[in-house]
Formats: C-alpha cells, structure tokens, sequence
C-alpha cells in the first residue's frame, strides 16, 4: 500500500497545469506548462481525459487503444543518505518486482542509458502484468519526465515502436512560463482551455493527507475551512503537496516522505462560455444578444513569430 501511495505522490501531483495543442507537420504538439515540456503524437490519435492534476496526458491510437502517456512528477523521495533520489534509484523502484506469488509481475528485458532532450535518461523496456511497457525517464533533484508506451503483445510493438520513438525525439523540456491568464490564441478559439471566474490559491500545513486520488477518501474533518467554503459555492479545489520529510528506507533506498505542507488551488468556472475572434464583432453580436458578457482578453498567436493579439472571451 506504501509503495502504491508514493507511486501516487510521484505521478499526482496535485495541482494546476495549463495545457497547449498545436499542429506540425502531421502531427499534434502537446504542451504542459506545470512541468515545462512539450511532445508531438500523431495526429489521428485521441486524447485522454485531462488529469485530475494536469501532470501530463495520455495519447490513444483509436482503432487498438495503443496507449501513450507524458507527465512530468515531483521528486519526492530520498535514498538511504537523505538525498533526493537519482535517475536510477528512480528507475530500480519503478521495475522492482514486488507482488511475486499475485500472479503479477514485472520483467525488465532491456534497460540502457541514454538522453531525453539532452538530460541524462533510463530507457526501459519490459513486461508489466500482462503487457508490454516502453518507457524512458529522466530526472533531476526537485522534478523528473516521463514518457511509455503500453503495448497487448509484440506484434503491437512491432506496429507502434516508431511512434513512441519519434513521440522521444520529439519531447522537449523548455524553460517557458505561462502565466496565469496568457494563453495561445488557437488553444482557447479551439475551446481546449476552460476560463475561470475566479482562480485562489493557499497554502495549508494541518492537513497533509493528499496522497489519495479519491476524494472519497479523505478525511473531510481535517479540509481547511477555505476549501469547505469555496467548495460550498462550487469552487473545485485541488491539492499539491509542497514540502515533505523523509521517512525511514523499508529494506531499500526509498524512503516514504510526509507531506508537511499543501498548496490548494481552487477554481470557479463559468457555466457557460465562449472565445472569438478579436475582430468577429458580429459573432460578438450574436453572442451579446444571446445572454453572454463579452471582454477582450490577451492570447499568443502560434508559429516561429510569437504575438500577443485579444480575443473575446464571451461568458454568462
């Protein structure tokens, strides 16, 4: 259960991303700005629900459900000296087959050395339960990448191993902030970015067990009076965890962290809304006449040439 809560701290993350979509050459760019990086994926293939915590997304080949997944995580965790974990710490708790008389397990058939966008990175390749996992990751002191693949059989491989090596020459770690309110002009014409009414952030350090996805399962006693009030008046709040200390190792390197502090995001969306085009002064028009609000809001346009132009952001 330890193992599979830390798996959790690692990957949930909890917190607010904004995510970009553009197109290139026949292929789709997905941009995460929480974790500063960006990966292309075929075009023809779906994406999957955003995440609770918009750590990454994942990408779905339509006619097999082939599944992707990038994200980016916390390092959490410390080895035996109190450190923040290394790369192939990191990599050794990932494969380490733990469940051994379940019926489950894992089986690395290749692991090598190689580069992420330059980084230093573990390439992974191996049989998790009844599937096929190609993986690489890379990681430094405060956060770390990741990018696999999950495959039926070889036969899928075989089909699909060229897209998730050119999704790896692709994936890119920039240093570009996004902030709150600056958005890409196509992203929010396309309706992939929900605005919000209202947008707070706290931080908190009662109440720490946020290591569970499930809402459910949080002790509703120990939520801070803010988020039962907002939440009251249809915020949604999400926890990040923010400071932690290390736990004792358990019979190897990781130690469980706790979590000592929690940054709570909450966000109130509009019920309804709409983007148009900063000179669509007839759909602003028809949307005025139809009950909506509509002001201009700031936006970047796409492409090698990078602009700040409006659009209008109709809500009601």
């Amino acid at each position: 259960m330890k193992k599979i809560i830390i798996g959790l701290l690692i990957v949930v993350v909890l917190g607010l991303a904004v995510f970009f979509i553009l197109k290139s050459n026949g292929w789709q760019i997905y941009k995460n700005s929480r974790y500063e990086f960006s990966v292309e994926y075929p075009a023809n293939w779906t994406l999957g629900e955003p995440e609770t915590n918009n750590a990454g997304r994942t990408f779905i080949e339509p006619k097999t459900g082939v599944q992707c997944f990038a994200y980016g995580f916390a390092n959490a965790l410390t080895n035996e000296q109190g450190e923040p974990q290394t790369l192939e710490e990191f990599v050794d708790w990932l494969t380490v087959d733990t469940r051994v008389g379940e019926g489950l397990y894992t089986n690395v058939i290749e692991r090598t050395n190689t580069t992420l966008d330059g980084q230093s990175a573990v390439y992974v390749f191996m049989e998790q339960d009844m599937d096929l996992k190609e993986a690489i990751y890379t990681l430094g002191s405060e956060e770390g990448h990741g990018l696999y693949c999950m495959y039926n059989d070889k036969e899928e491989w075989n089909t699909y191993k060229n897209v998730f090596e050119k999704m790896k020459n692709s994936f890119k770690m920039t240093t570009e902030q996004v902030s709150f309110g600056s958005f890409s002009c196509s992203n929010l014409l396309a309706g992939a970015s929900t605005p919000f009414k209202d947008f707070q952030t706290f931080r908190d350090t009662k109440y720490t067990e946020v290591t569970m996805t499930s809402r459910d399962a949080w002790d509703k006693d120990m939520l801070p009076k803010q988020v039962v009030n907002l939440e009251k008046k249809s915020y949604e709040c999400f926890p990040m965890p923010t400071e932690f200390e290390g736990g004792e190792p358990e019979g190897g390197v990781m130690a469980e962290p706790m979590v000592t502090e929690v940054e709570w995001t909450c966000e109130l969306e509009y019920n309804d809304w709409k983007y148009l085009e900063g000179n669509d002064t007839v759909g602003k028009q028809v949307a005025e006449k139809a009950g909506f609000a509509c002001e201009k809001q700031n936006c970047f346009t796409d492409g090698p040439m990078i602009n700040e132009v409006t659009v209008w952001l109709c809500t009601k």
